[in-house]
């Protein structure tokens, strides 16, 4: 029996609004890699709406996932084809509730 091949390493890309390229984000910053389950990244708004992305109101947001091995690079795997959305960033933060 084969032994699974170890993920090395991960690349995570998100698709520019303005040139249609997909650019690489630090998986290290906003990825939780250490679950036995399911990996996932959280990235601020903030990030996405500034270079190289600058998603605005409403963008679409497409990423795809590509793992490297013992044997190389996955090809890319697409994510989030049908539904996430870039909202706007909040203009004030609420007061807070004690």
């Amino acid at each position: 029996m084969m032994t699974p091949a170890k993920v090395l390493e991960y690349k995570i890309e998100i698709k520019s609004d303005l040139k249609g390229n997909f650019e690489g984000i630090d998986a290290t910053k906003f990825c939780n890699f250490n679950s036995n389950e399911k990996i996932f990244c959280l990235v601020p708004m903030k990030y996405l709406s500034g270079k190289p992305f600058n998603l605005i109101e409403n963008s679409m947001i497409i990423t795809r996932v590509s793992q490297r091995t013992d044997h190389g690079w996955s090809d890319p795997i697409n994510i989030n084809l049908d539904g996430i959305r870039m909202n706007t960033t909040p203009k004030k933060m609420s007061e807070p509730i004690i």
